[in-house]
């Protein structure tokens, strides 16, 4: 499934998504070939993370990150590609980002994704 490189509010979730989403709000660094980023995730996938922040690096970096999951207790070395950017729209009140889709995750890294992500509750979005 092609992800548009830019969504709206508008857009239904059910389009775009391939991977069910649960809430996750921690810290997150990210890194680029020429820029360091910081910012809060919004939710986690087993296919990506939406990282909340004012400047996101451009739909196709590749960016480095680290994330602490909840009851880890440790630092997640993770990497990934954006492949949309969230610009600021202050009718519907979302937040400014980006989403980044996982790209060569160690293998014990995606089984703490994968069981994070299945131990919480889904996200459920109303779609018009």
């Amino acid at each position: 499934m092609k992800i548009p490189a830019r969504t709206t509010p508008e857009m239904p979730a059910r389009d775009i998504r391939q991977h069910r989403r649960v809430d996750l709000t921690v810290e997150i660094t990210m890194g680029s070939d020429s820029n360091f980023y910081a910012g809060v995730t919004d939710n986690i996938s087993e296919g990506g993370v939406f990282v909340a922040t004012a400047l996101p690096p451009p739909v196709g970096a590749n960016v480095a990150m680290t994330l602490t999951l909840p009851d880890l207790g440790r630092k997640l070395a993770l990497s990934g590609v954006v492949r949309w950017v969230r610009d600021l729209d202050h009718r519907h009140g979302v937040a400014v980002g980006c989403g980044i889709q996982w790209v060569d995750l160690p293998e014990e890294a995606r089984r703490l994704v994968e069981h994070f992500v299945r131990s919480r509750d889904t996200l459920l979005y109303d779609v018009d």
